[in-house]
């Protein structure tokens, strides 16, 4: 992912990435920011403090927005009425973890909500006591 920005002025021109209004490292007479391995951590809102020795100027705003691949459960378990299910996080993203009984019912009812923290999420559902039950995971963003 590349950031990049055009400006002209009669002195060396310094770049101050910004991301929501915090400095990406130092300040650089290069015009571009690279991401690479982008990852949630990075979403946001990017600008760039454009300075030289007669004064700053500041970018207007492009927005990183990351999204995410289809998250699977794993390492399920069924005790009892008890079922039990993992699934990966994200450290800071938010998660609703919703069920239903059979696929034609029109609502999915929520289990739980997750706050990710890059560790799998472990979830149990006491209450899986027909002989069938659907899970989702859905994705909130910020």
């Amino acid at each position: 992912m590349v950031f990049t920005v055009s400006a002209t002025g009669d002195a060396t021109l310094y770049y101050q990435w910004r991301l929501n209004n915090v400095n990406v490292g130092s300040a650089t007479t290069v015009p571009s920011l690279t991401l690479n391995n982008v990852q949630y951590a990075n979403q946001g809102s990017y600008t760039v403090v454009i300075t030289n020795t007669v004064g700053s100027i500041t970018n207007g705003t492009g927005v990183l927005q990351v999204l995410v691949t289809p998250y699977a459960f794993t390492n399920s378990t069924k005790a009892g009425s008890s079922f039990g299910v993992s699934f990966k996080t994200d450290a800071g993203r938010s998660y609703i973890v919703k069920y239903k009984d059979a696929l034609t019912n029109a609502t999915w009812l929520s289990l739980t909500n997750v706050l990710g923290n890059g560790s799998p999420a472990v979830i149990t559902d006491p209450t899986a006591t027909g002989a069938e039950r659907y899970y989702r995971i859905e994705t909130l963003f910020p």
